[in-house]
């Protein structure tokens, strides 16, 4: 199993808590349903790149970038997802997979998180040193050789 969290004394940034041992094998046997049309569709949660959330709704992204309407507030998936610690609010609008963010950039003054397949979500700027400490965080064991930096700052010629 890889652990997700490499050292098991360090503490949540958010919270200071302990954080719980997750692996990827949990990560790709726990599935979370969301409605669809009049039926069902149900992602594991390593497939999920964001959530993003508007005022009564939210929609759920899959490593695909489609995205998947669902009934359910933003509030309401980050308490589904804490028990998980690689997902992250990022925004007041955005749920990250901390297991998908391979950056952050800055844009026209703003910034934005990096994730796999190209995708860009807003991240707001007093989240950017949380989101480069779960990132520090959460460098698989094979990867912590040969990475020294697993976050860094990209800008963008205007």
């Amino acid at each position: 199993m890889c652990n997700l969290r490499p050292s098991p004394q360090a503490p949540c940034p958010q919270t200071g808590e302990p954080l719980k041992h997750i692996n990827l094998q949990q990560l790709h046997e726990k599935r979370i349903s969301i409605h669809k049309g009049k039926g069902r569709r149900w992602l594991t949660l390593f497939n999920i790149a964001y959530v993003k959330g508007d005022s009564k709704a939210s929609s759920i992204a899959d490593l695909d970038e489609t995205p998947f309407a669902d009934y359910h507030t933003l509030a309401m998936h980050e308490e589904l997802l804490s028990p998980y610690v690689v997902f992250l609010r990022i925004h007041k609008s955005y749920i990250v997979n901390i297991y998908h963010v391979i950056g952050y950039i800055e844009d026209k003054r703003r910034l934005f998180a990096l994730l796999i397949n190209n995708i860009k979500v807003p991240l707001s700027k007093n989240k950017q040193s949380l989101l480069v400490k779960h990132m520090n965080m959460f460098v698989p064991p094979q990867y912590q050789k040969t990475i020294s930096l697993p976050v860094r700052h990209i800008s963008l010629p205007v």
